[in-house]
């Protein structure tokens, strides 16, 4: 996180401008170890037809992460950060999040979170796990700093 914060201390956010981050393609990972081990459990299945109840947790397993890497793949497709006309949106699934600049009171990072202190609101979070990410801690310091 000492890397995020330097990277973001020479930055300045053009407010003119419309920024669209997506996430960074190592978190494509997570999904892609669910297709994997989904898998695994489908060749486990299929090569052990004696054993019944070994069959029958097996596929359980194979639906089980073959779903959640399939949820996990859309939400991480549809997960965007745009940063414009002083404020940010945050989208991922169904989620929307939005963030104006004027209500930043304080922003913290807490692990693979950016923890983010609002007015009128109790404190959201958001993943710092996007391409750029200094740019987010940019733009969100610099809403700290002028409030």
């Amino acid at each position: 996180m000492r890397h995020l914060r330097a990277a973001s201390e020479n930055l300045s956010i053009d407010a003119s401008k419309e920024i669209i981050l997506r996430y960074a393609i190592w978190y494509y990972g997570y999904p892609l170890l669910g297709f994997v081990l989904s898998a695994f459990c489908a060749y486990d299945a299929s090569h052990n037809p004696n054993n019944h109840p070994r069959e029958t947790i097996a596929w359980l397993a194979f639906l089980f992460c073959l779903g959640g890497a399939i949820f996990l793949l859309y939400r991480q497709l549809t997960a965007r950060v745009r940063i414009a006309d002083k404020k940010l949106v945050y989208t991922e699934g169904g989620n929307r999040r939005e963030i104006f600049a004027a209500d930043v009171v304080r922003v913290s990072t807490n692990g693979f979170n950016f923890s983010i202190g609002l007015k009128w609101q109790k404190s959201t979070k958001i993943p710092a796990t996007f391409e750029h990410s200094e740019i987010i801690l940019a733009f969100l310091q610099q809403a700290v700093a002028k409030n």
